[in-house]
């Protein structure tokens, strides 16, 4: 005969281990967006990177990223695929023309590396806002143009 003390143990331990196994209801399913950075000047040791970002991250710094990429520069159009939830977002891109791993800037500020941000945003005195770059991700296989210039 089981005792009931080891009954018990025995069906939270089973409770405890389906839990484990079932996927959280909160995650939402994944789509593939693509970003075409256009605009790259190829070579052998420039990198182009490119973050995504929700309202929420810390947009267009590059460590406040929901997805970031850092790619080869080795041709004029670089593409890249991210698998994410369906969603408001916003990209900002650059070439590492010197392969030294950050974004170059002047001593006012302003970058002297090629780069870009999505709806062609390009700015002036100041830096982008998300709502200025942000587009709605919202079918599969969606496209995403962002041009580079400096």
């Amino acid at each position: 005969m089981i005792k009931p003390a080891n009954a018990l143990k025995a069906l939270l331990l089973l409770l405890v281990i389906m839990s484990l196994s079932l996927k959280p209801v909160h995650d939402a399913p994944t789509h593939q967006l693509w970003i075409y950075v256009t605009g790259v000047t190829p070579s052998n040791i420039s990198k182009i990177n490119i973050g995504l970002y929700r309202q929420q991250d810390n947009f267009p710094k590059r460590d406040g990223t929901f997805k970031h990429h850092i790619v080869a520069a080795n041709n004029d159009t670089i593409k890249v695929k991210f698998e994410v939830p369906f969603g408001e977002y916003a990209v900002a891109a650059s070439n590492d023309v010197n392969g030294n791993g950050k974004l170059d800037r002047n001593s006012f500020g302003y970058p002297v590396e090629p780069f870009g941000f999505s709806r062609g945003f390009r700015p002036t005195v100041r830096g982008p806002r998300f709502q200025e770059c942000a587009f709605q991700f919202s079918r599969q296989n969606q496209l995403i143009y962002v041009k580079l210039a400096e």
